[in-house]
């Protein structure tokens, strides 16, 4: 029987209304986005399922608060891994990438689903309390172009996806101009929804107040295979993982 792997994505993945169908019809869904949220809901001082489906907004709104984004993109994961759980399809694996190791080790069994989601909340808090606000663009060109000054000299790399795909992060004061120097040389490029730099040297004012949270998180062994996507390899069936963001 061919492998099955849950893979869940990090910020940048998420828009208004993801997962709406799914809420309005399936109970398993629906449940899991509730029960989450009612928890969600305490931490964050409003309901993040209230945000995420608000009929005030449309898919294409930019939804980049990260109070919200996290918590938002950990619901939908794990809430979505269980419809499929309990249709049987079941995984062999599972991966996350960036924020998205806590959805893949809650599915792991490795932590709790509603601890992993207290993590996620800490983790927005820590960020939005000591962080200075930027984004990330997504670049359609050759990584080597991130050699060039007006590249390395205002961002940092923070991801390689493909030969002709990279993801820069960067200060806010310097999206603009970098923006413009890739419409100058008629570089493709998207601004993600988030309001960080994060994989950058410009988060980590938010690790002495998330850290010591984390290693205080109630952890077991799993049930599943979990890839570090940190370590590029499987974390050992007998301990737990961390995540960054």
């Amino acid at each position: 029987m061919p492998e099955t792997v849950f893979m869940f994505s990090g910020q940048g993945s998420q828009y208004f209304h993801m997962g709406r169908d799914l809420y309005d019809g399936n109970d398993r869904f629906r449940g899991w986005m509730d029960r989450l949220d009612e928890m969600a809901s305490r931490e964050v001082g409003t309901s993040v399922v209230g945000a995420l489906y608000s009929g005030a907004r449309k898919k294409g709104d930019p939804f980049d608060r990260t109070l919200f984004t996290h918590p938002a993109i950990f619901m939908v994961e794990y809430s979505l891994a269980q419809c499929l759980i309990e249709a049987g399809v079941r995984p062999s694996v599972v991966l996350g990438a960036s924020l998205g190791s806590f959805a893949a080790a809650a599915v792991a069994g490795f932590i709790d689903a509603e601890d992993a989601l207290t993590a996620v909340i800490g983790q927005a808090k820590a960020l939005e309390e000591c962080c200075e606000p930027g984004s990330m663009i997504a670049i359609l060109a050759d990584p080597v172009l991130f050699a060039e000054d007006f590249l390395s000299g205002r961002s940092e790399l923070a991801g390689v996806n493909f030969a002709t795909h990279f993801v820069v992060s960067a200060r806010q004061a310097d999206l603009e101009g970098i923006e413009a120097a890739l419409k100058r040389r008629g570089v493709g490029f998207q601004r993600l929804p988030v309001s960080f730099p994060f994989h950058s040297r410009w988060i980590e004012r938010a690790k002495a107040s998330f850290e010591p949270f984390l290693r205080a998180l109630r952890r077991r062994r799993g049930q599943v295979p979990l890839v570090c996507c940190d370590q590029a390899t499987f974390c050992p069936s007998c301990r737990t993982t961390t995540s960054g963001t």
